[in-house]
């Protein structure tokens, strides 16, 4: 009577294994649909958390922050003399498509197992994800040659 009893223990004790692994697969397998189009959950950029956006959105988000941004105005001084411009006057310019790319791919490498530790990984630590600027050089060229014959002023 013993033995059916232990024996009984490790076949229950299997079958809890059993399902706590197809459980397991199943959540996997569930937050891998549902976050298939979406950012991962735990990733940011620009100061934004994008978790659950679909591209359309992060991208559209990402570039709401830009705009504002770009609207503040910075001051430039050379001794009492001021001068504003905002930083698309003097020519800096953000394409929000990698940033959204690298997002959306953020803990999607590697096999299934890679990409369930990293996502784990993302999710309880974070992801920043980095944004790239460029600078449209004749912009920038132009303002400041506009912002020197103004400066070069001779001492009176």
């Amino acid at each position: 009577m013993g033995g059916g009893a232990g024996r009984d223990i490790l076949i229950g004790l299997g079958g809890l294994v059993i399902v706590f692994i197809l459980l397991l697969f199943g959540a996997v397998g569930m937050y891998q649909m549902v976050y298939g189009d979406r950012v991962i959950l735990g990733v940011k950029a620009m100061g934004l958390d994008l978790s659950g956006d679909t591209a359309p959105q992060s991208r559209a988000r990402l570039q709401a922050r830009f705009d504002q941004y770009a609207a503040t105005s910075l001051t430039i001084r050379d001794g009492s003399k001021e001068w504003k411009a905002t930083p698309t006057e003097i020519g800096l310019r953000f394409d929000p498509t990698r940033l959204v790319d690298d997002a959306m791919n953020a803990g999607r490498s590697g096999g299934l197992a890679q990409r369930v530790f990293d996502q784990l990984g993302i999710y309880r630590q974070g992801r920043t994800i980095d944004a790239t600027f460029s600078i449209d050089e004749q912009q920038r060229n132009t303002f400041f040659a506009r912002l020197a014959i103004q400066i070069d002023q001779e001492v009176m």
